[in-house]
């Protein structure tokens, strides 16, 4: 069940703040998913509750539009998204 604070948070506009891409929380008003998916770098699409709700199967197109924007904003990211999805797939 999502907090009061996270639906407040999903109500009030952006403000350039980045938000979960499944449920729109910003990421001050929940905590975020890490997935590892190397030593040192992680990611996280997805707030904890959403991430937990979700199959592993169901959150891949989440981590999949994550990887698709680093694409845009810079094309040799290609390792990077395999490496992102791999550790999806693994349930990190």
């Amino acid at each position: 069940m999502k907090s009061l604070l996270q639906r407040v948070g999903r109500a009030l506009p952006s403000l350039g703040d980045s938000r979960c891409l499944r449920c729109a929380t910003p990421w001050w008003a929940t905590e975020a998913h890490h997935t590892m998916y190397d030593e040192c770098r992680g990611c996280f699409p997805l707030c904890d509750a959403c991430w937990s709700e979700l199959s592993i199967e169901e959150r891949v197109p989440y981590y999949g539009k994550l990887c698709e924007e680093w694409a845009r904003q810079e094309p040799s990211n290609r390792e990077r998204a395999r490496l992102v999805i791999n550790a999806v797939l693994e349930g990190k």
